[in-house]
């Protein structure tokens, strides 16, 4: 997953719990340097970095329980290997026919 969606999923994690994620200090450096310098010890307030740590506990745990998080339109490559495995099969395929594949199993995944 990249860095980009990583943060739109921190954003809507932050949004959903009130928080306004852009508002967010990236670390409690910051949050020191905003408030005069001076070392406050408890500071319990989430930092953007917390944010994009949910997001990656979320995901492992839909991986560990046996998820996997991908497009919903395939990739070119994606299309690619569909095609070679549906002529190692014997069909005669085009792309078109790996991507009604893909969509189709997209249709028909579990809901979580």
């Amino acid at each position: 997953m990249n860095d980009e969606l990583m943060e739109r999923l921190a954003r809507v994690l932050a949004s959903h719990l009130g928080d306004d994620f852009d508002a967010a200090f990236a670390n409690k450096r910051e949050w020191t340097k905003a408030r005069g310098g001076e070392p406050f010890r408890d500071v319990n307030m989430p930092y953007k970095g917390d944010y994009i740590e949910a997001v990656q506990a979320i995901l492992s745990e839909l991986s560990a329980a046996g998820f996997v998080v991908v497009p919903e339109v395939p990739t070119e490559e994606m299309v690619d290997i569909g095609t070679d495995i549906l002529c190692e099969r014997g069909c005669n395929p085009v792309s078109d026919d790996a991507v009604a594949v893909f969509s189709a199993m997209l249709r028909a995944r579990p809901k979580i």
